[in-house]
């Protein structure tokens, strides 16, 4: 599930990925085949900036690449600067009309979470949207799961959400 921060909306909703789509419900529908233009072709998000945590695979990656071909200069970000740099490069390299920044930003840490904010702000201007990707789990049994396991995975999938989204209320 991934929570996504729009215009002061905040939009929580499923997100699955079959291979072949990334499907928003409750939100828009965005197509990782760049030959569809189904996803934001109702909406003006031209020049618009948008922040995705957890954006180096799978969902984000696709949300982060959907966006750019809208015209949305889009900042990916992981834990490992190297694990997004790849992500940036390939969009700034492409024929897509949004930029891409790629930096590294550990969601459970809320000073990282300010010094993205801060840095987008400082490279585009402004931040319009917020797309809270990044997530954990653990492919365990609840009993087998560790005190310290299940902090990892509230610290990303909660703290980190709160982190990200209340900087980016103050900007």
């Amino acid at each position: 599930m991934a929570s996504i921060f729009i215009n002061n909306a905040f939009i929580l909703g499923s997100v699955t990925n079959n291979g072949s789509e990334t499907v928003a419900n409750g939100c828009v529908r965005m197509s990782t085949r760049p030959e569809t233009d189904t996803s934001t072709a109702q909406f003006s998000v031209d020049g618009d900036v948008a922040i995705i945590t957890g954006s180096s695979s799978g969902i984000g990656k696709g949300i982060a690449k959907r966006l750019a071909a809208d015209g949305v200069d889009v900042v990916v970000c992981l834990r490992e600067q190297e694990n997004v740099d790849p992500i940036a490069e390939a969009i700034n390299e492409s024929e897509l009309p949004g930029e891409a920044l790629a930096l590294e930003c550990d969601v459970t840490d809320r000073e990282a979470a300010e010094a993205l904010v801060e840095a987008t702000v400082e490279r585009f201007g402004g931040l319009d949207m917020l797309v809270n990707n990044a997530g954990a789990s653990f492919m365990a049994d609840f009993d087998d799961i560790s005190p310290n396991g299940w902090k990892t995975i509230v610290d990303i999938n909660l703290h980190g959400i709160y982190h990200c989204t209340q900087r980016q209320k103050r900007t």
